[in-house]
């Protein structure tokens, strides 16, 4: 983003048009604002996400170990069906 907004603002100085020019310069100040609020929120965002994405990572982590044990034990009572 800083190489975009270094560009355009190199750029403003080859308008021949000083009513274009300060429209384009307006727009960049405008962009470059709304720019920083949205990584803002984005930050904000991302720092909540962890603690979620750690207790589903739990979650996972849990019926993944526990669903196998239940699959095993169900395997063993068919094996004992089928042996009988």
């Amino acid at each position: 983003s800083e190489a975009l907004f270094a560009e355009w603002e190199n750029e403003l100085d080859q308008y021949s048009s000083a009513a274009l020019r300060q429209d384009s310069e307006r727009k960049m100040k405008q962009t470059r604002i709304q720019y920083v609020q949205l990584i803002t929120a984005m930050r904000k965002a991302e720092a909540k996400m962890d603690p979620v994405l750690r207790a589903f990572k739990d979650q996972v982590l849990y019926l993944k170990h526990n669903l196998n044990a239940q699959a095993i034990a169900s395997l063993q009572s068919e094996l004992v069906a089928v042996e009988s």
